[in-house]
């Protein structure tokens, strides 16, 4: 969630950044509601310091002068409880402003409204050039007895998948092989937890952007993660990191859940857009400045 006083020093950027995302919000609105918000906790702290002098004056009166400034206390009181009530709709309305707001794209993004707007940055090698029909990794991975979707849509439904035999073998020796490239640059090798508190969604963006992607569990009120990050990244939630210490970078592996709501129309078929896969991720703390430079580590 963006720091509103950033927002507020910064509207320019912020809109331009949100423009980038083709993300429409009333900015102007959301500085406003803030402003109210402010002007609010300034006269609630008044009326409190109203209702502290009025207090002791009241001690200190005359029996013919208590009951006038208990009456005036008590006025004070009904309006520091109603401007106590506006502040927190204030608050409310304007924290779920800011939940939907996303960070905004980086200057050097292109503009594009679609993917169709997107530029090519660099390639890595040549896409072969076959003498023959190449068989789809269904086929094949059903052929080795390596993989089989159907008994998974029996037990599980669909999207699901068992892999099996030199499949997954595979998967541990590549899991294996890239925790040991991480860990020669630094990496700490993390097995963070999957399931996690609403605040951690919130905190990485995933809500409420994506809530029809999450698994909930009504009971616990806790989200199963599609990725790693998002436990990796409330780590050090609520902590100030000295920036001597930085950077500080894991390497985390973890079974992912998405729902995969909306994807009808976008099917791969096999072990694309499963309800649930694994994967390490490379996550980072560093400063703004080392960002781009962390981006090519």
């Amino acid at each position: 969630m963006l720091d509103v006083r950033y927002i507020r020093e910064n509207p320019d950027e912020v809109k331009a950044g949100l423009a980038r995302k083709n993300f429409e919000i009333d900015l102007d609105e959301l500085l406003s509601l803030e402003e109210k918000g402010r002007n609010l906790k300034t006269d609630t702290d008044n009326l409190r310091a109203e209702q502290k002098k009025a207090s002791q004056e009241i001690a200190q009166a005359a029996d013919e002068k208590k009951q006038e400034k208990i009456k005036t206390m008590q006025k004070v009181a009904t309006e520091l409880k109603q401007k106590l009530a506006d502040m927190e709709d204030v608050k409310a309305k304007l924290g779920e402003m800011l939940k939907t707001i996303p960070n905004p794209a980086h200057e050097t993004v292109p503009e594009g409204k679609d993917e169709t707007g997107n530029v090519v940055i660099r390639t890595e090698g040549k896409k072969p050039k076959l003498d023959f029909k190449p068989k789809d990794h269904v086929t094949l991975g059903t052929t080795l007895d390596i993989l089989d979707i159907e008994r998974a849509a029996k037990v599980s439904g669909s999207r699901f998948v068992y892999l099996k035999n030199e499949l997954a073998l595979l998967e541990f020796a590549l899991i294996q092989y890239a925790f040991n490239k991480l860990v020669e640059k630094g990496f700490s090798p993390t097995l963070p937890p999957v399931l996690v508190k609403e605040t951690a969604m919130y905190g990485t963006g995933f809500l409420p952007a994506d809530e029809s992607q999450i698994y909930k569990t009504e009971r616990d009120d806790l989200y199963l993660v599609g990725t790693s990050e998002v436990p990796i990244a409330g780590y050090h939630s609520d902590e100030i990191i000295d920036e001597k210490g930085l950077p500080k970078r894991y390497a985390g592996f973890s079974t992912c859940f998405r729902r995969e709501a909306g994807a009808y129309g976008k099917d791969l078929g096999g072990l694309f857009r499963v309800h649930q896969f694994d994967k390490v991720e490379m996550f980072s703390f560093v400063s703004p400045e080392k960002s781009y430079e962390e981006h090519d580590f």
